[in-house]
């Protein structure tokens, strides 16, 4: 019964041909330090994924802020409209009266002005928001590149020593390269 499963295990002599694994150790070492390396860049991504929706959320309610601001406003401006129309379309108004549409008039275009300018702030805000949403996905667009980049490298140079290719350490090598520098890019940007 032991010869029918020696057959299937390799000789201690076949592993230590040093043809076979001479990259091994380093080999190892170097995917394991690429899969922390893809470790910290996926929580980063994550990161920097949440900051994008964070600051979106921001900008969306700041817009929407300022459409309540410029809706009251413009609420204000039309009842404005409609005092001095009053007064237009009624030239024979007693003059108290007339003075009274007026005052009336003159608050409601009062009322509108700081809602106006609040209106607008807002709008900025959303603005500033809006765009420093779009400068986090930028940044989580190439976080996700330097992933999945160090992800290739770890599946290639895996299969390398498998295959005991130096072709493959050699292309792995390169997208881990690719991988750790649009890394550091998207880090420092």
């Amino acid at each position: 019964m032991r010869k029918r499963f020696a057959a299937a295990r390799p000789e201690r002599d076949s592993l230590s041909n040093k043809s076979d694994v001479t990259h091994a150790p380093g080999v190892a070492v170097a995917t394991a330090v690429f899969a922390v390396l893809a470790a910290i860049a996926s929580l980063v991504d994550n990161k920097t994924a949440a900051q994008s929706l964070a600051a979106k959320n921001e900008a969306i309610l700041s817009r929407t802020q300022a459409s309540d601001a410029n809706n009251a406003a413009e609420a204000h401006l039309i009842r404005e409209q409609i005092y001095e129309a009053a007064i237009a379309a009624n030239p024979a108004l007693d003059a108290s009266v007339r003075a009274q549409l007026t005052a009336v008039a003159h608050q409601e275009a009062g009322a509108a002005k700081p809602l106006l300018e609040r209106g607008k702030l807002k709008d900025e805000a959303a603005t500033t928001a809006n765009d420093r949403s779009a400068r986090y996905t930028e940044k989580h667009d190439l976080f996700d590149g330097a992933v999945t980049l160090l992800e290739i490298a770890i599946a290639i140079i895996s299969i390398s020593t498998l295959t005991s290719s130096r072709y493959l350490i050699g292309f792995g090598g390169l997208c881990a390269t690719a991988g750790v520098v649009l890394f550091v890019y998207a880090f420092v940007r």
